[in-house]
């Protein structure tokens, strides 16, 4: 492992990061690219963050000024009417038309996004 120098250790409350537990990254998640404020691409994983941030084919060409959102639940079929309800609602570009995953199984009050 390389040692990182001196100056940065002393200012890494200067620098912009996220910090995780195993059990944030692991587990059903929603997630939304946002580009210039529009809807780009909503998905979802079982597997947490491990399929939005390898090599998925929406995800390849991610700027610096998208915003990704993620939204954990307790199973995939929550996560799965989420994911549809985000689709449905804001109709992503990247998306592909009329391809929701399934039926919405719980109601999503509007505010919940």
């Amino acid at each position: 492992m390389t040692s990182l120098p001196g100056w940065l250790l002393d200012n890494t409350d200067s620098l912009p990061s996220l910090r995780f537990q195993g059990s944030d990254v692991l587990g059903p998640i929603v997630y939304l690219v946002e580009r210039e404020g529009r809807p780009l691409y909503v998905g979802s994983s079982a597997k947490g963050l491990r399929r939005p941030l390898g090599q998925h084919h929406a995800l390849t060409d991610l700027l610096p000024t998208d915003t990704f959102y993620v939204w954990k639940f307790p199973d995939y079929i929550a996560a799965s009417s989420f994911e549809t309800h985000l689709i449905t609602r804001l109709n992503p570009s990247r998306n592909a038309r009329g391809t929701a995953p399934g039926p919405l199984l719980e109601p999503w009050h509007e505010d919940a996004i």
